[in-house]
């Protein structure tokens, strides 16, 4: 079994590759083991800004990724 640091760090290896799939499911699996752990918050809610999903993806915007108000 994989620690919640292993499968940060294969989510961030996919990241880098490109692969942001694989590297959603790594960081997804790391939280699993720790809903709390910030690293793979902060990962995963950037993929999906990256992406232009942050809205779409209620777990990354409201629990993972808090952005400012627009003012």
């Amino acid at each position: 079994m994989k620690t919640k640091q292993a499968h940060l760090y294969q989510g961030r290896l996919y990241s880098v590759k490109g692969e942001d799939k694989e590297a959603i499911e790594e960081y997804k699996k790391a939280l699993k083991i720790d809903p709390d752990y910030k690293p793979a918050q902060v990962n995963l809610g950037l993929i999906s800004y990256m992406k232009g999903s942050l809205n779409k993806d209620k777990v990354a915007s409201n629990k993972y990724m808090k952005l400012p108000e627009k003012g």
